[in-house]
């Protein structure tokens, strides 16, 4: 009768549903999978096929990894596995099986301080690492312990390897964000810097030189284009309205009174472009005036008075 301590054909009884986990038996541990078996024509359930895989097969499973494999059982695991009751005591542990490990293995496990590795879950010697995890059966209580160990010259190895590994990642990381600065940096002097200098060159040129002339590259589609765009074009109002009162300001000089200026205009120039017609309007009518004075004098008319409205000095003229 298996029911008395086979917990994973009791579950499977119970569930009638596959099994699988490690379960003690009576020669030891293993790892077992446990599937139920029905009657074709009654659907009841009538046994159960099971696979064991034994400790061996883990030792040749990591020895390919170059790690030595044991297996200890805890007291309460004799109970059941009564067949190793006999098998070698390290501490209060007792070896699963006497033939699945090698005798190296065997050898270091006596060398190793069984108490600090359950408590620290690692232990090291000059020559080798060892690690400890714990083994739960199908019902989850604990039953024994992995050791697993390994040769300190072959792990320093693969520390040394993964070191070199990641210290390559992080140069290689680390020369990529510098280009990827340089880069940036060179786009920014290039796009950024560098055309705003050409900007402020370009406004102290026309601030120490009145050259109104001078224009910006605003080729580009980005903002800097933008902004040199803006510049170009205030530049360019600003010399078509001076250039403007200029040209009015020598048609009076050379006695053409009738001058005045019909370009559109914004803002302060607007107010500018008013007042120069305003003025050149007023120069006009007053010579205008005073022609029709001198003109009434000629006649001999000395009584004439003019009516004509004026200001300032042009007032005192009339």
């Amino acid at each position: 009768d298996l029911t008395g301590f086979r917990s994973g054909v009791n579950k499977l009884i119970q569930t009638n549903k596959a099994v699988m986990g490690i379960e003690l038996g009576r020669a030891g541990i293993a790892i077992r999978s446990i599937s139920p078996m029905f009657g074709h024509d009654t659907h009841n359930y009538i046994g159960s096929v099971e696979v064991v895989t034994g400790l061996d097969t883990l030792v040749e499973h990591f020895r390919e990894e170059s790690i030595d494999y044991v297996t200890l059982l805890t007291p309460s695991a004799l109970e059941i596995a009564t067949k190793a009751a006999d098998n070698p005591k390290f501490g209060n542990y007792t070896l699963a099986s006497t033939k699945a490990f090698s005798s190296d293995a065997i050898a270091i496990l006596n060398q190793l301080d069984i108490d600090a590795l359950k408590t620290n879950g690692v232990y090291k010697t000059d020559t080798h690492f060892s690690a400890m995890a714990p083994i739960k059966d199908i019902n989850n209580a604990l039953v024994g312990y992995h050791i697993f160990i390994e040769d300190r010259a072959h792990l320093d190895a693969l520390n040394d390897l993964s070191f070199n590994t990641a210290l390559n990642s992080v140069i290689k990381v680390t020369v990529a964000m510098i280009l990827l600065i340089i880069i940036f940096l060179f786009l920014v002097r290039k796009n950024v810097i560098v055309p705003i200098r050409r900007m402020v060159e370009a406004m102290e040129a026309a601030t120490q030189t009145g050259d109104l002339s001078a224009r910006i590259d605003s080729s580009t589609k980005d903002e800097m284009g933008q902004m040199a765009t803006a510049y170009n074009n205030q530049m360019q109002s600003a010399q078509i309205s001076l250039g403007e009162a200029g040209r009015m300001l020598k048609d009076i000089s050379e006695g053409t009174l009738g001058t005045k200026t019909v370009i559109p205009m914004k803002g302060d120039f607007l107010v500018m472009k008013t007042n120069l017609n305003d003025g050149a309007e007023t120069i006009r009518n007053t010579f205008g005036e005073i022609r029709g004075i001198l003109k009434e004098i000629r006649a001999g008319n000395f009584n004439y008075s003019s009516e004509f409205q004026s200001h300032g000095e042009f007032k005192e003229a009339i």
